[in-house]
């Protein structure tokens, strides 16, 4: 059906189906399964699926399968949170008024949300609970309640609890030292410096020693790439060269990575392509250097690779499970697990 126009007929088959409009596909990645996932998201959470209402808030905020839009993620998390069904949502809601991304910075409104989430248990929420403790992000600092909720959350699973841990024990073993007399004049107050709540992550990323199967990975930080950290909190990548036996021709190339859009829940998104240096067209064995390198083994793909870059980039959500462990879906179908080993 249709062989020659398959995209004419596929932004046809998404208008009538529902799915969809090419906007949506062109901001959302232009990949249909994530518009197909959003609207069946978006139909269960119609009918009232509470999980649904929360997998549209977070697909509305990060811009899967539909076009970002804050204010409708927000709208969805509150529905779904509404009377304490999920907690999840509640947490979303106070991480959003705390980093005041894409809506207005609330303290009193992130406080709310978030000591509802931490108490049904959720520990993102106890962590960054903890947070406004330790900080005094709209209340006063409370260095033993921060310390009780990064605890709930360490136990939880929530990995960077441990820094608030071991920061705030250390705290409390230095010696008290005598007070400074009161100044005579009342101090200039300060404004507190925004909380950045993605620098752990990103850290965590940038400083680990990533592999798959035993083998480095090619557009992680690993011992076979060259990361650095930009300044708009993307971190480059350059993999060492590396050399693949496609059963038609021995592949030499190196990776270039971007990974970005790191955020509060652990996740982040990396794109990279291959740069084809040499290519020798003979069956002879040779894998060499770090996994992951994109190219596919059939030959409709391989026996035609070009010198220079690729014009296919490859696209991977990923999320940190805990401080050794990276799982990303790349290019919607398949799932790699990567492990932090030095």
């Amino acid at each position: 059906m249709c062989p020659r126009i398959r995209i004419t007929c596929l932004l046809l088959i998404i208008s009538v189906s529902g799915w969809g409009t090419p906007s949506a596909l062109a901001e959302g990645g232009d990949d249909w399964v994530l518009v197909k996932r959003f609207q069946e998201q978006l139909g269960k959470a119609k009918q009232g699926d509470t999980q649904a209402m929360y997998e549209v808030g977070r697909m509305y905020e990060r811009g899967r399968g539909t076009e970002t839009d804050i204010n409708q993620a927000l709208g969805w998390y509150e529905k779904a949170a509404k009377n304490g069904q999920n907690s999840d949502a509640s947490a979303r809601i106070g991480i959003l008024y705390l980093e005041g991304q894409g809506v207005p910075q609330n303290y009193a409104s992130a406080f709310k949300h978030l000591s509802e989430a931490a108490n049904a248990g959720t520990p993102a929420a106890q962590y960054y609970l903890a947070l406004m403790y330790e900080e005094g992000h709209g209340l006063k600092p409370n260095p033993a309640a921060a310390l009780s909720w990064y605890k709930k959350a360490a136990t939880g699973g929530y990995y960077q609890a441990q820094q608030g841990i071991t920061r705030l024990e250390s705290l409390a073993k230095r010696p008290t030292l005598d007070q400074p007399p009161e100044p005579t004049s009342k101090p200039v107050t300060k404004s507190k410096p925004k909380p950045d709540l993605t620098r752990g992550l990103l850290e965590t990323v940038l400083n680990g020693h990533w592999q798959r199967d035993g083998k480095p990975s090619g557009f992680l930080p690993s011992s076979a790439s060259t990361c650095t950290e930009e300044s708009n909190k993307h971190i480059k990548c350059l993999s060492a060269e590396q050399t693949r036996n496609t059963g038609f021709a021995i592949i030499t190339f190196v990776t270039v990575a971007d990974i970005s859009d790191f955020n509060a829940s652990d996740e982040f998104i990396v794109n990279y392509y291959n740069n084809v240096l040499k290519v020798k067209q003979e069956n002879e064995t040779a894998s060499n250097g770090p996994v992951d390198d994109g190219f596919g083994s059939s030959s409709g793909a391989t026996s035609r690779v070009k010198l220079g870059k690729q014009s296919t980039e490859h696209h991977l959500d990923c999320s940190l499970k805990n401080k050794n462990t990276i799982v990303c879906v790349k290019n919607l179908t398949t799932t790699l697990t990567f492990e932090n080993k030095k």
